[in-house]
């Protein structure tokens, strides 16, 4: 092929031109995207200056961390939720804990508030619509599938509500993108990608069960049917075993 052939191919190719730059970090659009998300989630978190929903469960539950070192259910005052049972020592037993300890850390930096609350979830929230981004291009090979999956990403609405919320759904989101993202990884025979799923399936594990169990057994089921190529058995079954 000669050079002017190479050039043509090379404008006429987005993706082969982004390879050609930074690899995928080298798309315009991505830092549209973050620059978008990061105005989209980051801006107004105080809103009416209260929690909602079940964002104060989780922010009086860090809090309780703070005091007691564990998610207690009760301060000794006041108790969340009495018609759930809890665990040893007046433990917050209904979900993984992950979510109380990351808002109790942020209340330690930036004080015990609206926003300190929702801040760590909504950053998780921007690195949710990058993660999408990825992906995408992993999984069809188009810088435009991966554009418009983005771009969905980050215009819904109650998706963007989910992301500002003092909760789980960020993390659980993210954790799930991570670990399809290093499986998809390890697949094409990048060492560390077994690695990285364990350390994802762990965070999606102590983010929320209910992603987990769905997420572990299309995995499982999809090494069942494809196998795992003879070199990276060892390291997967190590990485897998570790996650479990």
């Amino acid at each position: 092929m000669s050079t002017e052939s190479l050039k043509n191919s090379w404008l006429r190719d987005p993706t082969t031109r982004l390879r050609r730059q930074d690899g995928w970090w080298g798309d315009p659009w991505l830092w549209g995207l973050a620059l978008a998300a990061g105005g989209l989630l980051l801006t107004h978190l105080s809103s009416s200056g209260l929690l909602w929903q079940d964002e104060a469960e989780t922010a009086v539950l860090a809090k309780n961390i703070l005091r007691f070192g564990y998610p207690k259910v009760s301060d000794g005052i006041n108790r969340i939720n009495p018609g759930l049972a809890m665990g040893p020592y007046g433990a917050w037993a209904y979900h993984p804990w992950l979510q109380f300890y990351i808002t109790a850390l942020s209340f330690i930096f930036f004080g015990a508030t609206t926003v300190a609350a929702r801040f760590p979830f909504a950053l998780a929230g921007i690195f949710c619509i990058l993660l999408s981004y990825r992906l995408a291009r992993m999984i069809f090979h188009s810088i435009w599938a991966a554009r418009i999956f983005g771009l969905l990403m980050l215009t819904s609405v109650p998706l963007l509500l989910h992301f500002r919320q003092c909760r789980y759904y960020a993390l659980a989101t993210l954790a799930t993108g991570g670990a399809l993202a290093a499986y998809f990884k390890a697949r094409e025979g990048h060492r560390r990608g077994w690695d990285w799923l364990a350390v994802w399936l762990v965070v999606l594990f102590h983010s929320h069960h209910g992603a987990f169990l769905p997420t572990a057994v299309a995995l499982m089921l999809d090494i069942w049917k494809q196998g795992i190529p003879k070199p990276d058995r060892k390291r997967a079954l190590w990485a897998l075993t570790a996650a479990m």
